[in-house]
């Protein structure tokens, strides 16, 4: 079988976890390339510091703007005033 297309939805903190496993997988050849071409990732209530977009295929965030949880991550008003733990701006990329 050779899937078309692979969505992963994820959730709160387990917005986080993925942000961090893409960015692992992202840095392997192979899966890099199998990423950019099915991966379509759905994040609610983001609170994760960098979610790029063009490591996959497709990123949508959603939230609701009353929503505390996502003003840690994508909601944040002003991602350069909190840097991740390398002195980073916050990118979270995506719809």
């Amino acid at each position: 079988r050779n899937p078309q297309k692979v969505v992963l939805i994820a959730h709160s903190q387990g917005t986080i976890i993925t942000a961090n496993a893409l960015n692992e997988l992202s840095r392997e050849a192979g899966v890099c390339q199998a990423m950019k071409k099915m991966l379509y990732v759905y994040n609610f209530a983001n609170c994760s510091h960098g979610m790029e977009n063009g490591i996959v295929k497709h990123v949508e965030n959603i939230s609701n703007k009353g929503d505390f949880v996502a003003y840690l991550g994508h909601l944040f008003p002003f991602p350069s005033l909190w840097p991740n733990t390398r002195g980073e701006a916050m990118k979270i990329e995506g719809q």
